[in-house]
């Protein structure tokens, strides 16, 4: 095996494939990363049975092959060969050298026939710009849970209809729904459950129009040389549609969110962990304070609402909410201080929801 490269291409894709390795592998070969040289390209893959990340890159191939390397120490050398130079990856018995300008590295390679096949592409089902997708998944992934023992709500829900994608996801306290055209290449409607930490972490650097294959135990998505393949989870996902359908209220308020968020990250300085940040609406104006009993903040700002109300959220979800709307303006539904309340950008009331439970206040 031998190819020849240059390393800003090789940098890009195994630094990119290497998010799917797994921090703590079941086997030792898993932490390594698949590099298979042929046809004019090289690709790099990583793979841990749930999750699998691949990236292609253009390479003179002197001697077609396939070679395992410790992932990450792979990934900090090809980070730090000099630009504008070419690489060269030959291997020499159970070693791989690396030669680029003056730099020279041998590396030891990983059993190759410990190593698990790389899973199938399962059948397409629709097409999708790659950027707008990956923004649907981080504007609903911020809302999925964190916590492993409940692995449905770790999940984002993906509903893959005729003319449009649905994504959900909630941790309990809050949920987020984004809606987006898609092109469907099928009849068939799929209802998929995906780790939402995954897709947002590979999805970040995909660009281009990205195809969408799926079946009953796994998604795939491949745009631009880069393709992931996510094991789809088995747990069953509330109703978000009912949920949310039922958050909000008569009460608007139409908030500038770059103004509020700012307010509410400086008021929270004075807020204890568990301490709520208030918001009270009160004839065209808005008061956003907290306290915590030995410190207050507070700020208040000219805003357009209908209803007066006095509410109150965690600090970290409604800032959550505010960024991930995406928009100058966003519009706060409310009904009663102790009822769901739904964010939107402001004018569109579809597209975009974010729910948000309120603390009861004494």
């Amino acid at each position: 095996m031998k190819f020849t490269l240059q390393p800003e291409d090789l940098k890009a894709a195994a630094a990119w494939a290497a998010r799917a390795l797994p921090s703590r592998p079941h086997l030792p070969v898993l932490a390594g990363l698949v590099l298979d040289a042929g046809d004019g390209a090289v690709s790099v893959a990583a793979f841990d049975y749930s999750t699998s990340a691949r990236a292609q890159v253009p390479a003179q191939v002197d001697a077609p092959g396939r070679v395992i390397l410790p992932g990450r120490v792979f990934t900090e050398i090809v980070k730090t060969l000099p630009a504008g130079q070419p690489m060269t990856l030959a291997l020499a018995g159970t070693r791989a050298v690396i030669v680029c300008g003056r730099a020279e590295f041998a590396l030891q390679t990983l059993p190759e026939e410990d190593y698990p096949t790389l899973p199938a592409i399962p059948p397409e089902v629709g097409r999708v710009e790659a950027e707008q997708l990956h923004r649907a998944i981080a504007q609903t992934a911020i809302a999925a849970s964190r916590d492993d023992t409940l692995p449905a709500l770790t999940g984002l829900r993906i509903e893959l209809g005729a003319e449009q994608i649905s994504l959900a996801a909630t941790d309990r306290y809050r949920m987020a729904v984004r809606t987006l055209p898609w092109q469907a290449t099928g009849d068939s409607e799929h209802q998929l459950l995906a780790p939402a930490r995954t897709l947002l972490d590979l999805t970040k650097d995909i660009s281009g129009e990205a195809t969408i294959a799926a079946d009953d135990h796994m998604l795939a998505i491949t745009a631009g040389g880069r393709t992931i393949t996510v094991r789809l989870l088995e747990d069953k996902f509330p109703e978000w549609r009912r949920i949310i359908e039922g958050a909000g209220g008569p009460i608007t308020a139409h908030l500038p969110a770059e103004d509020v968020l700012g307010a509410v990250n400086r008021v929270a300085l004075v807020a204890e962990r568990d301490t709520p940040v208030r918001l009270a609406f009160d004839c065209g104006r808005l008061t956003v304070s907290a306290d915590s009993g030995d410190a207050r903040g507070a700020e208040t700002f000219d805003v357009k609402h209908d209803g007066e109300i006095t509410i109150a959220f965690r600090s970290r979800f409604l800032a959550d909410a505010l960024t991930s709307a995406k928009a100058s303006t966003v519009t706060l539904h409310m009904s009663e201080p102790d009822k769901p309340a739904l964010i939107t950008p402001a004018g569109d009331h579809s597209t975009y929801r974010h729910l948000i439970m309120p603390i009861r206040l004494a």
